[in-house]
Parts: structure tokens; C-alpha cells; sequence
């Protein structure tokens, strides 16, 4: 047995492949785009919106808080009406995967939580919207890349 500490050094950052999306996903012409791997046996046993609420809504407060600050706030993200997790839109789902989009006027980016029989692979595409949008995503990518391998690997420290 893991724990969530252990297992966040076994997530791993991989190369991000655009045969990872679906034909469907937004922001195709990402400015920037990444991945993470995590090892969990039987990911598939649980549908990937399961997985991407227990990552998101499951996080603890102080992270839920400190990520939807920074989204509302610094990324001027506005939390979706519809079909939802914790604020992102649900733009399509199947039990292997489910893909999330936001937009502000600064950016643009999707979210994809893929489940396979080796594990997780939780992938984002960011897309400029703006002028400084890059300069804005170098700093908040620094926070991304931490944040998703801490909330991949508690949702599988869940399940284990």
C-alpha cells in the first residue's frame, strides 16, 4: 500500500501526445500542453469522471480554495453553469475518458483524465488568448505542475 506522499513521486510528467485527445478536444493549437502519469491498478475499474472528481472536489479545502482563487482570480476563469466539475465545463465524457474546458480572456485550456489498465494520464492544453498570456501561464504553470501531481496521486491513494 502507497501513501499519497509516495505515490505523488511515482507521478510522473511524460511527453504530452496529441493521440492522447480525442479528434473533439479544444485547444488543438495549444501554446502549451503537458501530462502526467500515475501507476494505479484498475484505474479502468472506475469511470474517468469519478477519477477527475475525486482529484478535484476531493482535494483537500485549503487546495480546492487556493486553485479556484487562482482560477477566478488570476486566470479570470468563471465557473460553468453546466454540467460541471468544481467549476470547469464538461465538454464530453466516456468511462476511459473525460475532457474539461475553460476560457477567460487571457486563456484558454482543457483538462483530460484518460484511465487504462496501467494507470492515469491526466493531460492539459493551455491556448494564449491575450498579450502577457505567457508571461501569466509562466507563473501559474509552475503552481499547475505541482498542484496535478499532488491531486492525481490522492485521487489514487483514494482507491488503494
Amino acid at each position: 500500500m502507497f501513501r499519497s506522499g509516495e505515490l505523488q513521486r511515482r507521478v510522473r510528467r511524460v511527453a504530452s501526445s496529441p493521440s492522447l485527445w480525442p479528434g473533439s478536444a479544444p485547444c488543438a493549437d495549444a501554446d502549451y500542453s503537458d501530462a502526467f502519469e500515475a501507476p494505479v491498478a484498475g484505474s479502468e475499474d472506475r469511470s474517468a469522471e469519478v477519477w477527475m472528481r475525486t482529484a478535484l472536489e476531493g482535494a483537500p479545502l485549503l487546495v480546492r480554495w487556493f486553485v479556484k482563487f487562482g482560477w477566478r482570480f488570476v486566470l479570470g476563469f468563471r465557473p460553468s453553469r453546466s454540467a460541471n466539475i468544481l467549476g470547469w465545463s464538461i465538454v464530453e465524457a466516456t468511462d476511459e475518458w473525460i475532457l474539461l474546458e475553460q476560457k477567460s480572456r487571457l486563456i484558454a485550456a482543457a483538462l483530460l483524465l484518460r484511465t487504462a489498465p496501467a494507470g492515469l494520464t491526466w493531460a492539459t492544453r493551455v491556448r494564449y488568448e491575450a498579450k502577457g498570456a505567457a508571461i501569466m501561464w509562466g507563473l501559474v504553470g509552475v503552481v499547475h505542475r505541482r498542484v496535478v501531481p499532488y491531486v492525481v496521486s490522492r485521487a489514487a491513494a483514494a482507491y488503494v
